[in-house]
């Protein structure tokens, strides 16, 4: 009986340690309100901004788009709320009706990029939302007449200072793109 006992303390320790691993292991890349931490960094003319990106198809073409190399975007600005660019290429998406708030990031007719500093209602794709960023933030960073969104594989590094943007994949420091005012 005592080792029934003992066997069976050993299951359950084990059984729980590979709950807590899995859990632990899930929730790296889904965050708790089905967002997901995606292999996609988003620049704003050159400046990284956190993105909360959206567990979809939609987030998963542009993370393998990325992969083949840095999606640049020119945007402009739009009705006096977003930022909004092609993508150059169409991407699957899933249209639904909704009002959109400061800092989210949408798919609009499957081939342009929306970044809200303000509100609007239309049928979107949900990509992502910009994080840690407050409405005056998000103006200072998007309400202009230009912005350049850059989006880059997770797989490449990136080193900012402060106009440049400097590709250190493979500690190579040869590819230099500059932003000036």
């Amino acid at each position: 009986m005592k080792n029934i006992k003992k066997y069976i303390n050993k299951v359950t320790i084990s059984l729980f340690a590979l709950f807590l691993f899995v859990l632990v292991g899930c929730r790296k890349n889904i965050m708790a309100d089905g967002m997901m931490n995606s292999e996609l960094k988003l620049l704003v003319d050159g400046k990284e901004v956190e993105v909360a990106w959206e567990n979809n198809d939609s987030v998963k073409e542009l993370s393998e788009l990325a992969k083949q190399g840095d999606i640049n975007i020119a945007a402009h600005r739009y009705g006096g709320f977003e930022q909004v660019g092609e993508i150059g290429s169409d991407i699957v998406s899933n249209n639904v009706q909704m009002t959109t708030e400061p800092g989210d990031i949408v798919l609009y007719n499957g081939n342009n990029i929306v970044v809200f500093f303000g509100n609007n209602s239309w049928s979107y794709t949900k990509l992502g939302k910009i994080k840690n960023k407050n409405l005056n933030e998000l103006k200072e960073l998007l309400d202009k007449n230009t912005a350049t969104l850059t989006l880059v594989s997770v797989g490449k590094n990136i080193a900012s200072n402060g106009n440049q943007i400097i590709n250190t994949e493979n500690n190579n420091f040869k590819d230099t793109v500059s932003f000036s005012n």
